[in-house]
């Protein structure tokens, strides 16, 4: 989406959060919606880099959605999508610690959801990830290394049946295979030579090169190659 565009999602989003506002201010059972309507805004504030209105928004979103689960725990999945878009704006921030606190909650929200839904496993996977990268973009080798793992064997089971996992799928695997470069050890390095290997194969599949993410894929598997070297 391009600036004018978001020029023009702001200016509706604004519209629509002050009439849920005032709605509000009439009946509160409108409050789900204007965690709604925050949460558009903030998106667009993210995607035109207005980083610090993006959070004040998340922010008062996070409040409301953290009111609701207190009575009703289905907007548990709602909670935890505002956690981590706080911890996506931190990390781009560069605060780190920030993004980890919230990215932490969040994960805990998402492992309680899949105790009673297998369905949630996707979403767990996710904020693993998110967890994962907040770690490395701190120097936490150890602990990104531990959550990639985990986000990529549930993204392993995924991968076989759900063509738009699989891609991510493949990014965890980079990511890992990135990881386990950086620090190094001889087990490291065996570890990320066979991502590599499995990388590259998936490189090669009709369904992944159509893919819309297919040039951001190719970049990450490049950082790979310079860590761990070509075959």
């Amino acid at each position: 989406m391009g600036y004018n565009m978001l020029d023009q999602a702001i200016e509706h989003y604004r519209g629509a959060l002050k009439i849920r506002r005032e709605l509000v201010e009439l009946d509160e059972s409108f409050k789900p919606k204007l965690a709604d309507a925050l949460s558009n805004l903030a998106n667009a504030y993210y995607g035109k880099g207005l980083l610090d209105q993006a959070i004040e928004h998340y922010k008062e979103a996070l409040k409301i959605r953290r009111e609701l689960v207190e009575s009703d725990a289905c907007f548990k999945p709602k909670l935890a999508n505002t956690l981590s878009n706080i911890g996506v704006v931190y990390r781009s921030k560069g605060l780190f610690d920030q993004a980890i606190e919230h990215y932490k909650e969040a994960l805990k929200i998402r492992r309680e959801l899949v105790e009673s839904d297998a369905c949630f496993k996707p979403k767990l996977a996710d904020a693993l990830n998110n967890l994962a990268n907040a770690y490395y973009g701190k120097g936490l080798l150890d602990q990104a290394i531990e959550h990639y793992k985990e986000a990529l064997k549930i993204r392993r089971e995924s991968a076989e049946t759900v063509e738009s996992i699989s891609l991510r799928f493949m990014t965890t695997l980079i990511l890992l295979g990135i990881a386990l470069g950086t620090r190094g050890t001889e087990e490291d390095k065996v570890l990320s030579k066979k991502l590599q290997n499995e990388v590259k194969s998936m490189l090669e599949d009709s369904v992944v090169i159509r893919s819309p993410q297919y040039p951001e894929v190719v970049s990450l598997a490049k950082i790979l190659d310079s860590l761990v070297g070509e075959n």
